[in-house]
């Protein structure tokens, strides 16, 4: 998570962001301003908000998978009360 840009670059793509679509798709594309890339991070609540839309968050959905040696979930935008807590808190570590 990028602070000072709001943004979430890839680790794995250098120069690539999360972009969240107009339907609630998620990608990863070139690093720009628009504000589909434009994410809030809360450090007290540990909410990641699209855009600063407050009501919303990015989470996960309940179910996961194999991906590889990994465990991979789907990301969804919710409206935050809808949400269990384990699947819409993130925690930031800075490198």
């Amino acid at each position: 998570y990028d602070e000072n840009a709001k943004r979430i670059a890839s680790h794995a793509f250098p120069g690539l962001c999360m972009e969240i679509g107009a339907d609630g798709d998620f990608g990863l594309l070139e690093c720009s301003e628009t504000p589909a890339q434009t994410v809030v991070f809360d450090s007290e609540t540990g909410l990641l908000h699209p855009g600063a839309i407050e009501e919303l968050c990015i989470g996960t959905g309940p179910d996961s998978r194999q991906a590889g040696p990994f465990q991979s979930r789907d990301l969804v935008v919710s409206p935050c009360s809808e949400l269990e807590d384990e699947l819409k808190t993130w925690v930031v570590v800075a490198e």
